[in-house]
């Protein structure tokens, strides 16, 4: 009988270390620690929102009358409202104007260019008025 040779992939040396497959694993696990650190507050914070001693910093037996109260009355359904309308519409006009420069930057003969003229308008008050700031500290502030 004869043996078989077992095939074994060549790795390119000049691929190097970077494209090593612990960099897609350290990746993924890396990625699901930072939604477990953005997430887990928001969801330990709905927990004690809804438990009957909220400040004690541990969930314990679940109360909503809070919200109860809280829909029972109609005094936040107008803010609200504003809100959501006032949200919509910049979330509107943040599209709008983000596609008009997605379409726009392509087109330049030099795209660093253009990133520049629609970066400045927002590090710059004089620029963004049309106007020299009124304080040296409303600078430090835009």
């Amino acid at each position: 009988m004869e043996k078989q040779a077992i095939a074994i992939p060549r790795i390119d040396r000049r691929m190097g270390p970077s494209y090593a497959p612990i960099w897609g694993r350290l990746g993924k696990w890396g990625g699901f620690a930072m939604l477990a650190l953005i997430y887990f507050p928001l969801v330990w914070l709905i927990l004690l929102s809804i438990s009957h001693n909220p400040l004690g910093g541990i969930p314990g037996a679940f109360w909503l009358e809070r919200y109860r109260a809280l829909f029972a009355s109609s005094a936040w359904h107008k803010p609200m409202l504003a809100s959501l309308a006032i949200g919509l519409a910049i979330a509107l006009i943040c599209a709008v104007c983000a596609t008009i420069v997605g379409r726009a930057l392509p087109n330049l003969s030099s795209p660093g260019k253009g990133i520049f003229l629609f970066v400045v308008p927002r590090l710059c008050p004089a620029c963004r008025w049309g106007r020299p700031s009124s304080s040296w500290r409303a600078r430090f502030w835009t």
